[in-house]
């Protein structure tokens, strides 16, 4: 027989809805200061890519990030070929 209050499986990670809804909420908050703080951190560096640089000094903040990723991927993923 389950324990009291419990089922099988794993027990609960959160208390209630309302708790699982404030932890998603900050973990989402968290994650959207990090992605501001590296905005701003790549639109003041001195970047040697100078298409990159256009994108990044003139691009919207999803035009940064799109170059940032294919940047990345195309120089460091050619690599584990």
């Amino acid at each position: 027989m389950p324990a009291e209050g419990g089922g099988p499986g794993r027990p609960r990670r959160w208390s209630s809805p309302v708790e699982k809804h404030r932890a998603y909420r900050a973990r989402w908050k968290e994650k959207a200061e990090v992605v501001e703080e590296l905005l701003h951190a790549v639109r003041n560096a001195a970047l040697e890519d100078a298409e990159l640089q256009q994108v990044v000094n003139h691009g919207s903040d999803a035009e940064v990030l799109r170059a940032l990723r294919d940047h990345y991927r195309a120089r460091n993923w050619n690599l584990l070929r």
